[in-house]
């Protein structure tokens, strides 16, 4: 069941198909699966897991806590015991966090864009939100797929103009 604003399962799925230029949902699902449960392992076995692309999963502890609430039929005070339970949290890896912002914000995109050491990653992700201007659409998706390569080699080309400008100033 989706959530308001959420990608239903099979919406996933079907996502996750058309990035990879496959049509089984039932392959997607099943490479989905096993990923999550290698994710769910190490981190129930090892504490976290770090996941390609996207950062470390990790843990935290939260104790044992007691919470009150008014009983609205009553109007009485219930005491409830929260458990002590473990927590998953994400620390998100540097390309992800630009990837979501659809430009470089990171302090270690900052140190690379000043060292002239951008990474391929960093073009398409400036191609990327260039291509889809706005809210992804089906449509803007596929038309995004197709014109990337030419789009890349434009930015690739203006970035690096950009950059010998600026050495130029400085010297």
């Amino acid at each position: 069941m989706a959530y308001k604003g959420h990608l239903s399962d099979k919406e996933f799925f079907e996502q996750m198909c058309r990035w990879a230029d496959s049509l089984s949902t039932q392959t997607a699902s099943k490479w989905w699966n096993a990923a999550f449960e290698v994710i769910v392992r190490n981190v129930y076995l090892q504490g976290s897991c770090r996941i390609p692309g996207l950062g470390v999963i990790t843990t935290k502890e939260v104790k044992e806590t007691y919470q009150k609430q008014i009983n609205p039929e009553t109007g009485e005070t219930v005491v409830y015991k929260v458990p002590a339970r473990v927590l998953p949290y994400l620390i998100a890896s540097d390309d992800f966090v630009n990837d979501v912002n659809a430009e470089g914000v990171t302090k270690q995109y900052r140190k690379r864009l000043k060292a002239n050491a951008l990474t391929m990653r960093d073009y398409e992700r400036e191609v990327r939100a260039q291509a889809l201007n706005g809210q992804p659409t089906d449509k803007k998706v596929e038309e995004a797929k197709e014109e990337f390569k030419k789009l890349l080699k434009q930015k690739v080309a203006k970035n690096k103009a950009k950059l010998e400008k600026y050495e130029n100033e400085e010297e």
